[in-house]
């Protein structure tokens, strides 16, 4: 990952016990890690930039796609809890080549969603959702994008409806 911060507190996170600096990698480590990785590009099959942090949180981000795509790297991915998706990054991302990306969204349940992703927008979420959706759409539709929910006693029983919500705003290849 090339961050290791989170705008968001989740119950589910173990944030509180990570102990790591600096909170994004400097141009130079991540240039070496990306070098090292598109020399073996033949043997590489997807590069995720991500772990436990938040990887919008990365202001180079979409600089670090291109150059990961630029130099031969097959596909890249990152997984977000969707907060700061906004127009610009959701763009910038996609001209950039992300082939995938996760977006966690643990309910539809407004009071549900704000109580799991705790200083999270249910509203915004959703609408950066949409939005990045319509986008991947018109940019690069080869993108894929996976929902995720991660289920736990507040949400258990969303999963159908939460299905039906989604299935029919995404295409075939998405999950």
């Amino acid at each position: 990952e090339t961050v290791n911060a989170c705008n968001a507190r989740c119950p589910m996170c173990t944030i509180a016990d990570w102990q790591r600096n600096p909170p994004t990698m400097k141009e130079d480590l991540f240039r070496k890690i990306a070098d090292e990785i598109i020399g073996h590009g033949d043997e590489v099959q997807r590069v995720s930039l991500y772990r436990d942090g938040e990887p919008l949180l990365d202001k180079k981000l979409p600089h670090r796609v291109a150059y990961l795509k630029n130099g031969g790297v097959k596909a890249t991915s990152i997984s977000t809890n969707v907060a700061l998706l906004d127009e610009r990054r959701g763009r910038d991302l996609l001209e950039a080549g992300l082939d995938m990306i996760i977006l966690s969204i643990d309910s539809l349940d407004k009071e549900t969603f704000e109580n799991i992703r705790v200083r999270l927008k249910f509203e915004e979420v959703l609408e950066n959702a949409l939005r990045y959706i319509e986008m991947r759409d018109r940019i690069y539709p080869e993108s894929k994008i996976y929902m995720r929910m991660i289920r736990q006693e507040s949400n258990l029983n969303e999963w159908p409806s939460y299905e039906a919500y989604w299935r029919p705003k995404l295409q075939a290849h998405d999950r």
